[in-house]
């Protein structure tokens, strides 16, 4: 029987799988809550891609896969290659090679004309990659909650709660942000806050849900919900100005715009928009992340895109 590919992105808020046969032809589609190992944890990871897959290859019994390629924040790092790794070779038992790459290689090939560029991300965590045409790849950004993801949903979010106590206490101006969260998480006193968000078992994208209070907070005037967003794009400019400066020429001015941030806030999406159009060619990367997981697990070039990185 014909083979098939498998991709799988596994986003900071869904995990999405699909399967193409070799002529490309989209056979299946499906998707489960975030397999994000720092948005969830690793045993819950593990059972939401162990889910997905046992669904998904249900109706293809008899077929062989020819590729699979999964995609993750964080597959940059070692640590987090080799756990994949070893679930991934156990769960296929040795029959398929997977492919691991970051979500932000996934756009580089599902979004961009060419696999040369820059592609940002801005979900639930944030971070820049570039590629020039030689195959070197430049990161900035993508150090998780403790070190970094400014700009992010996640970020936003944490600001938006900060400022708000800070609120409380006359250190920041009045803002709307305190009676907003306080109704949407919700709250008795909205001090209760800090033992909500410091919880054992709060999530990042627990956190990272409520950065739309900010945004329509920021649609009604709210001065410290739309200095919160100003930061986050000036963030995120200084994340693609970073990745600019360190990617070797030669490479197109290119530049793919990616993860729920980027996607649908109606407040930073047109204000970052407008600001990069100046200098860069922009390219929508909606669905990107899974197309190019798809493509990447036909073509079977992990060497080709991953191989070759630098961050000098």
């Amino acid at each position: 029987m014909e083979e098939i590919y498998i991709g799988i992105d596994g986003g900071g808020t869904r995990t999405r799988l699909g399967i193409m046969d070799r002529e490309g032809t989209v056979l299946h589609r499906n998707e489960v809550a975030s397999a994000n190992i720092y948005a969830v944890g690793e045993k819950t990871a593990k059972s939401y891609v162990t889910l997905l897959l046992d669904e998904s290859l249900e109706e293809f019994k008899g077929r062989t896969i020819g590729g699979f390629c999964f995609g993750s924040a964080g597959l940059g790092r070692e640590e987090e290659r080799l756990f994949w790794q070893t679930f991934f070779d156990g769960y296929f038992t040795g029959t398929v090679t997977p492919i691991l790459v970051s979500d932000a290689l996934l756009l580089l090939a599902g979004a961009l004309p060419q696999r040369a560029g820059l592609c940002l991300i801005s979900g639930t965590g944030s971070i820049c990659i570039g590629r020039n045409e030689e195959g070197t790849v430049v990161r900035s950004g993508g150090f998780g909650t403790v070190l970094g993801d400014e700009g992010s949903a996640w970020w936003i979010a944490r600001e938006a709660i900060k400022r708000s106590l800070a609120s409380l206490e006359g250190r920041e101006e009045a803002t709307i942000l305190t009676d907003e969260l306080r109704r949407k998480i919700p709250l008795k006193r909205f001090e209760e806050v800090i033992g909500w968000a410091n919880a054992k078992e709060r999530t990042k994208d627990d956190i990272a849900s409520l950065a739309p209070v900010v945004t329509n907070a920021a649609e009604d005037g709210d001065g410290v919900a739309i200095r919160i967003l100003e930061e986050a794009i000036a963030h995120l400019i200084a994340l693609i100005e970073a990745t600019e400066r360190r990617l070797p020429p030669t490479w197109p001015h290119h530049v793919g715009l990616g993860g729920g941030v980027l996607e649908w806030d109606r407040y930073i999406r047109p204000r970052l928009r407008e600001r990069l159009s100046t200098r860069w060619e922009l390219f929508s990367t909606k669905d990107a992340a899974l197309n190019g997981a798809m493509v990447m697990a036909l073509e079977g070039v992990q060497g080709t895109v991953a191989s070759k990185s630098s961050s000098s």
